[in-house]
């Protein structure tokens, strides 16, 4: 499903947009959207934070949702730490 929303964009990267849209004959919005997939597929593989957030049912109980939200911002403040390796 897709949602409309505005942007802001400097006016170079509008017209290379443009141009670009133009040589490969697909629609600016489908340019920006492949490119936000990519750029959230990178950023966010290792980010356990955002990986729960997005596999977690919206809830409905506000309260509940505070108290998760809270602990995955612990999370991210943290990090994950490792227990030390050892030798089999």
């Amino acid at each position: 499903m897709l949602k409309q929303k505005n942007i802001v964009i400097d006016l170079d990267t509008w017209d290379k947009l443009k141009i670009l849209s133009n040589t490969i004959n697909t629609s600016i919005s489908e340019i920006i959207r492949t490119a936000i997939q990519k750029y959230l597929k990178e950023e966010t593989k290792n980010n356990l934070a955002y990986q729960m957030q997005t596999l977690t049912p919206i809830l409905t109980d506000k309260e509940e949702e505070q108290e998760i939200m809270n602990d995955l911002k612990l999370l991210n403040k943290k990090g994950i730490k490792y227990g030390k390796k050892i030798k089999l």
